[in-house]
């Protein structure tokens, strides 16, 4: 994953180069074979499935102190194609449930770096509520969701 490159032009933000990330795999001689790409975005954090077909790509830390109904949670690729996506506000039993930052909100527990987990074919994360969703990254399916 590259970040785009950009400047400002007094309070103008000029993009140079958009954000892209390069699925590539490595041939026994060495070299290296384009498999996917992905353009128009970046995240800090994706988990790529050992065949490189399958993607998660999280959403970004989002501002405020409560979940709005496009905050991206994450989504589901394939081959670079996004298969489905799921929003902050679709995975929260209580939106209220969130913990505000100073600046930002928090609806994923990761506090014993447990989860977000990938484990072919399931994705599973854990909610600030203590839910564990678990996710088939083939096609992006809700398949379970465990309530403590």
């Amino acid at each position: 994953m590259v970040p785009e490159k950009f400047h400002f032009d007094g309070r103008e933000k000029i993009i140079e180069q958009e954000a892209y990330g390069i699925a590539y795999q490595i041939e026994q001689d060495g070299s290296f074979q384009r498999l996917w790409s992905v353009h128009g975005w970046y995240s800090f954090s994706v988990y790529l499935t050992s065949d490189a077909v399958h993607m998660v790509r999280m959403g970004k830390w989002h501002r405020g102190h409560s979940p709005k109904p496009r905050d991206i949670a994450f989504e589901f690729y394939e081959n670079g194609k996004l298969l489905k996506q799921y929003f902050v506000l679709d995975l929260l039993q209580d939106p209220e449930s969130v913990r505000p930052s100073v600046s930002h909100y928090r609806w994923l527990d990761r506090r014993n770096g447990e989860y977000p987990k990938l484990e072919f074919p399931f994705f599973e994360i854990k909610t600030v509520e203590g839910n564990i969703l678990t996710f088939n990254v083939q096609n992006g399916e809700k398949i379970v969701r465990i309530v403590p």
